[in-house]
């Protein structure tokens, strides 16, 4: 059975990490999870309140993002990620994905 495949997809704000992450998704046949998505689903349902409430909701939203990936991985299926990852923090986390659930990282 082929390892899954993780496609981190991260940049700075407003340079198509978006787009290029649905273009992927959509090539390779795979789900497509993004933490905008995740926030704007969170705001949806819990509303807006102030900048400090914005910030929750994205940490929230980028623990859902590992969350789900790790969700898929464990599962034996793949997908493509999309988020303005921090490298300090996000780095140690999908390497110890890659590790647990022999991930192929793209």
């Amino acid at each position: 059975m082929p390892r899954p495949l993780l496609v981190i997809i991260t940049g700075l704000p407003a340079t198509g990490k978006t787009t290029l992450g649905r273009r992927i998704a959509a090539e390779l046949k795979l789900p497509f999870v993004y933490k905008d998505g995740i926030k704007e689903l969170l705001f949806d349902t819990l509303g807006w309140s102030d900048i400090e409430w914005s910030q929750r909701l994205g940490r929230a939203s980028t623990e859902l993002l590992y969350y789900f990936a790790e969700a898929e991985v464990k599962s034996g299926n793949s997908c493509v990620l999309e988020s303005n990852f921090d490298a300090a923090l996000a780095t140690p986390r999908f390497l110890a994905l890659k590790e647990m659930y022999e991930v192929a990282t793209g």
